[in-house]
């Protein structure tokens, strides 16, 4: 099922073109690690987070897609927020996938949107992030 998963993911990638799209600086992919999160015992308490900011063209459809690395599988979640800090979009892995994540929006207006990517596992997760 992992490798399943893993090859649903790698074409979606594939799919993000290089050219301009919604961001205003164009498409991006990247590998961030996602720290781990806040353990109490055997419990994270709270989830380890990354976060980057872009600027959105208005009227287009924005995505961000993120896939975690699979060791172990845990729960990810992305949240995007606008200039005024509001929540404008978000999303946590459910089953049978909790490491395979993506949104879409469409802004109204050009500006900067912060993408905040968080991971539940007690390990840091080397994820892969998909921004049109």
């Amino acid at each position: 099922m992992p490798r399943v998963l893993m090859g649903v993911g790698v074409f979606l990638l594939a799919l993000v073109p290089s050219g301009t799209g919604a961001p205003i600086d164009g498409s991006l992919w990247i590998r961030p690690l996602v720290p781990a999160g806040t353990v109490s015992g055997e419990t994270v308490t709270a989830p380890g987070t990354w976060s980057i900011s872009r600027t959105f063209v208005a009227g287009e459809r924005a995505c961000v897609i993120v896939i975690g690395d699979h060791r172990p599988i845990v729960d990810v979640e992305v949240k995007v927020y606008d200039s005024k800090e509001r929540l404008v979009a978000k999303r946590r892995g459910t089953e049978p996938a909790p490491d395979f994540v993506g949104v879409a929006w469409y802004p109204p207006r050009e500006e900067r949107y912060r993408i905040e990517v968080s991971s539940y596992g007690k390990e840091y997760n080397e994820c892969s992030v998909a921004i049109k």
